[in-house]
């Protein structure tokens, strides 16, 4: 098929141009593609619409407006714009893909602040493919819309009559335009390859959803709700993506890219399919964070290490002085009255058996605590509608010195609370907040109802069940912990697979196979990412490098005896490489994505000989 023909495929409506404040992204037309091998001959014209009203019905986060409306984009500032990971993240999933009881991986932070260099990335346009409902299923024709964000111009490349590599961003656990408001590296490095950048949404998020299913985000969904959730659907999802993008484009190579999950999709999908993807870079991936892997390696305990480091001791130690007085001192009702958390039934179903009000507390404030040392930023960024300064768990430690200065007997709750005010909404918020697991009203605060809701990377929705079904991560207090309570003082940070998996199956209506099987499926070998021609970075400050390729420990750097394509970052927080570059970057970041950039190239310019 040549260029002109795949290109004939898709037509693209206009649109005026809609721009961010923030950064100097455009997103200026839809563009409804449906495969005509895949059709079924049914109103596709109207099927985008169909799932954006959908969305608009869920529960999203922190914000449901349609993503086509002028309104969406033109009326948020930087200090409210929502990104995740996000990340994490995982980040996350964080995923992702950090999170410790708030979703790290799928809550992003916004950087504010705009990129210095003098490029300007071109417009986006949205594409939809129609990717099949189930991609295991060889009797069934369902299809639904994945969206796509891409550079369409037929100048991309700024080569005439040359089309250059795609730079394909795979994905993460929430909506593609956030990841691609903030992932400017995929636009310089598709300058510098003189190619051309896409990003590619994980179906179940955004407005990519294959089944009409209204309670796909809550808590209390049943398995059938996410019955085609799991991430050999997405991997094939994004194989099917990418082969509709060249035959479009008439691409020669392709480059994919992703952080945190994303960055495990990106791995993954390197390792399985070599001959579709030439170059890859994936950062802060947790790709050995599969429970049994972790639990071989005893690394289990390792990300509240690296949560601890994020502080300094003396204040770790004064953290952690107060969870032992709210564990061994303070009641349940002083600490409810203190919190001003509701009773714990007032959030449960009954399915899930509920934790005490103590168990939660503790889970709610220490994940607190996870998510500021993931956001630990040289600069000041956006999360959740609220502004993150720069180095936050500094701002924790002065806060928490200055109260012990003033009172030295404030302890428990009330020493961690007042630490965190700056980070905390009030109670009389009558917002939802999920990226906290809590839900204000107007006279307390409700908390889930299991602790494992406060484990990293939990949220309520299909990132919650990929977190029960695919990706079974361990995490344990060590006993060395001078900030957290030890698994052997508070049994709940103690990690059981049995038990976490009794929670998803009170969740979801089934348990899940066992973190091995999962391992044994996706792979944690670390050779056989290492012998590919993927970029793998972490950074040191992130709780989620506990489960990256090379760790060694807390002074893992790239010079102990790594391969050139393992690189990890001093003074770098969750896939700080991949955003758009800041004055404030640190400059082992500044040189891993030089670093980065040339063995891509080196990689493509090999392909292409």
């Amino acid at each position: 098929m040549s260029t002109e023909e795949a290109k004939a495929e898709a037509s693209l409506s206009s649109s005026s141009k809609l721009t961010r404040e923030h950064a100097p992204l455009l997103i200026t037309g839809t563009s409804s593609y449906y495969d005509d091998e895949n059709d079924d001959g049914s109103d596709t014209e109207n099927r985008p619409t169909e799932i954006q009203q959908q969305q608009q019905q869920q529960e999203e986060w922190p914000s449901s407006l349609p993503i086509h409306s002028s309104e969406y984009y033109e009326s948020r500032t930087p200090s409210t714009w929502k990104i995740m990971v996000g990340v994490l993240l995982p980040l996350l999933v964080a995923g992702g893909i950090l999170q410790l009881s708030i979703n790290i991986e799928r809550h992003k932070p916004t950087n504010v602040h705009k990129h210095d260099n003098k490029f300007e990335p071109p417009p986006l346009q949205e594409l939809y493919f129609n990717a099949k409902q189930d991609n295991f299923d060889l009797t069934s024709s369902t299809t639904f819309p994945l969206r796509i964000l891409v550079v369409d111009d037929d100048d991309a490349t700024k080569i005439p009559g040359e089309e250059g590599p795609l730079v394909v961003y795979t994905g993460n656990e929430g909506s593609i335009e956030d990841f691609a408001n903030q992932t400017g590296q995929v636009f310089l490095l598709a300058q510098n390859l003189r190619g051309r950048p896409a990003f590619i949404e994980q179906r179940y998020f955004g407005t990519s959803i294959p089944s009409h299913d209204a309670s796909i985000n809550n808590s209390s969904s049943s398995s059938n709700s996410y019955q085609y959730l799991s991430t050999e659907q997405v991997l094939a999802d994004l194989v099917g993506a990418i082969a509709f993008l060249k035959r479009r484009y008439g691409s020669p190579n392709v480059v994919a890219v992703g952080g945190s999950y994303g960055g495990m999709l990106t791995a993954w999908l390197q390792r399985q399919h070599p001959d579709l993807i030439t170059a890859a870079w994936a950062s802060s991936a947790p790709l050995l964070g599969f429970a049994s892997t972790l639990e071989s390696l005893q690394r289990q305990t390792a990300i509240y290490d690296i949560i601890q480091d994020n502080y300094e001791p003396s204040c770790a130690v004064l953290i952690g002085d107060a969870f032992r007085h709210m564990q061994t001192k303070q009641s349940e009702a002083e600490i409810q009255t203190i919190l001003q958390i509701c009773q714990q039934d007032d959030n449960n179903d009954g399915r899930i058996p509920a934790s005490s009000l103590k168990q939660r507390a503790i889970g709610w404030l220490q994940n607190l605590l996870g998510l500021i040392a993931n956001f630990n930023y040289p600069y000041e960024v956006s999360f959740a509608g609220r502004t993150v300064p720069k180095n936050p768990t500094r701002k924790v430690c002065d806060q928490l010195h200055k109260m012990v200065d003033q009172d030295p007997e404030q302890l428990g709750a009330n020493r961690i609370l007042g630490a965190l005010e700056w980070f905390v909404n009030p109670i009389n918020s009558t917002a939802v907040d999920d990226s906290f697991n809590l839900r204000h009203e107007s006279s307390c605060r409700k908390l889930e109802p299991s602790f494992y809701s406060y484990n990293p990377g939990l949220i309520p929705g299909p990132w919650t069940y990929q977190h029960c079904y695919d990706l079974i991560m361990a995490y344990e207090v060590p006993e060395s912990s001078k900030m957290f309570l030890p698994c052997s003082m508070f049994a709940p940070n103690c990690w059981s697979e049995a038990e976490f998996a009794n929670f998803c199956e009170a969740s979801f209506g089934h348990k899940p196979q066992s973190s091995q099987s999962r391992a044994d499926y996706f792979g944690t070998d670390q050779r056989s990412f290492v012998d590919n021609t993927i970029v793998l970075t972490n950074g040191r400050l992130d709780p989620w490098g506990y489960a990256g390729v090379g760790y060694s420990g807390r002074n893992t750097k790239s010079a102990n005896g790594l391969p050139e394509n393992v690189m990890w970052m001093d003074d770098a927080a969750h896939h700080l490489d991949l955003w758009w570059p800041h004055p404030d970057d640190p400059p082992s970041v500044v040189e891993t994505r030089r670093e980065a950039f040339q063995l891509i190239s080196k990689w493509v310019t090999d392909a292409s000989q």
